[in-house]
């Protein structure tokens, strides 16, 4: 019934026009930052949409090992591995940006570097 009643106001349209806007920023943000922090250590490419960003090392390493120093360090993200089937790539780990603010990215960013 409430679902009804907010589709009957037709506002449906700019609320998605407006997250779409608020997760490309984020985007961005997150990703520039990263470029500029972890260039050297990522790969990744841009998203164009979704809520997440996808990256790889450019070396051999172990993000589900990282990840126990980047916990230390207040920032969590979920290693690449946990989303293969067949011979994982330990190299991989995967980003949201949706529900962090654009400082909160740049901090997570900063939290990662600090974290090698």
């Amino acid at each position: 019934m409430i679902t009804a009643e907010y589709l009957s106001l037709n506002r449906l349209d700019n609320q998605i026009a407006l997250i779409r806007e608020d997760y490309r920023k984020k985007c961005v943000a997150l990703a520039d930052a990263l470029e500029s922090r972890l260039g050297e250590h990522l790969e990744f490419s841009r998203p164009q949409g979704g809520m997440f960003l996808w990256a790889r090392f450019r070396y051999p390493f172990d993000t589900m090992e990282w990840m126990k120093k980047t916990l230390e360090n207040g920032v969590v993200y979920v290693p690449g591995e946990a989303f293969y089937h067949d011979k994982p790539d330990t190299r991989t780990l995967r980003l949201s940006y949706s529900t962090v603010s654009e400082a909160g990215l740049l901090t997570a960013v900063e939290r990662l570097a600090a974290s090698l």
